[in-house]
C-alpha cells in the first residue's frame, strides 16, 4: 500500500479470475484495435468485452466501433470509468451514448462505475 491506495498486479489478478472459465475465456494483452483485429482473424465471437483504455471521446468511439460488430448476439460490451473523473467521463459518456444509446450502469461504492450494453439477440 502507498498512502491511501493499495496497488495490485492487475494482469495477474485478471488471469487468476479468468482461469476458472478455462478455454471459454481468452485473455489478450494488446491495444484495443489489435485485440479486435486478432479476434476477427481468429474468428472469435466474444460474449463479453470490457473496455478500459483511452478515455477520450474519439478513442472510445474507435473502441466501440472495433468491438461492437464482434460481440455475439446477446453478448455484452462494457467499460470502465463511467463516473470516475469529469475529464474522462464526458468523453466516455458522449461516445457510449452516441453509438449505443443509454447504457446500464453498475454503481459501486468507492469504485469507478462501469457501464454495459447487451447486444440484441
Amino acid at each position: 500500500a502507498n498512502g491511501n491506495y493499495a496497488f495490485i498486479d492487475s494482469l495477474a489478478e485478471a488471469r487468476k479470475v479468468l482461469r476458472r472459465f478455462g478455454s471459454r475465456a481468452r485473455f489478450v494483452v494488446a491495444s484495443s484495435a489489435e485485440g479486435a483485429e486478432l479476434c476477427g482473424i481468429e474468428s472469435w465471437v466474444p460474449g463479453f468485452v470490457y473496455l478500459d483504455g483511452d478515455h477520450r471521446e474519439k478513442a472510445v468511439l474507435a473502441d466501440i466501433d472495433a468491438w461492437w460488430p464482434l460481440v455475439a448476439p446477446g453478448g455484452i460490451l462494457a467499460g470502465h470509468d463511467w463516473d470516475d473523473c469529469p475529464a474522462w467521463q464526458d468523453g466516455i459518456r458522449a461516445a457510449v451514448r452516441a453509438r449505443l444509446g443509454e447504457p446500464e450502469v453498475v454503481r459501486e461504492t468507492g469504485q469507478p462505475w462501469s457501464w454495459w450494453v447487451r447486444k440484441p439477440a
